[in-house]
């Protein structure tokens, strides 16, 4: 019984200190600390929504779109979280090439916000910027690609 409340206590330390980096925007910090209480057997909507936050987050495309499963487990899980975050997980899917998913995504968040008008637009345009790309993906193009010389392609 101790080790359990001691691994309990220590992952506790563990949220307590990704919470910390989280809440002064240091997302690199806390993303590491998320993941590990994750790994260690966190069911807690709150730790996958905020990795997922932090991922999101990152400049990089690949990392942004690990962001995935942690938002929707934690979407899954509660319905604690904005609304909005049914749109970012769109915007990921969309990133992810993954057209289906965030038509899906964003048709949800639309659900969800029948009384905001700008809201209904925004996920209107998504919805129409998903299915273009849908039609763009669906007709291959033959192209090739030619060096234009030093002065134009640069390192």
């Amino acid at each position: 019984v101790s080790t359990l409340v001691t691994q309990v206590q220590a992952q506790s330390k563990i949220i307590a200190d990704a919470e910390r980096y989280f809440s002064i925007r240091n997302y690199e910090q806390a993303l590491p600390l998320f993941e590990q209480a994750i790994k260690e057997g966190s069911k807690d909507p709150g730790v996958h929504y905020k990795a997922g936050l932090c991922l999101q987050k990152s400049p990089n495309l690949n990392d942004q779109v690990k962001a995935i499963p942690y938002l929707e487990f934690a979407l899954s899980a509660s319905k604690d979280f904005p609304v909005s975050t049914y749109f970012d997980l769109g915007e990921l899917h969309l990133k992810n090439e993954n057209i289906e998913k965030a038509i899906e995504s964003y048709e949800k968040y639309k659900s969800l916000t029948q009384a905001d008008k700008k809201a209904q637009t925004q996920a209107d345009k998504a919805i129409t910027t998903a299915r273009t790309a849908i039609t763009f993906m669906s007709v291959p193009r033959d192209f090739k690609v030619h060096s234009m010389g030093g002065n134009v392609n640069t390192a």
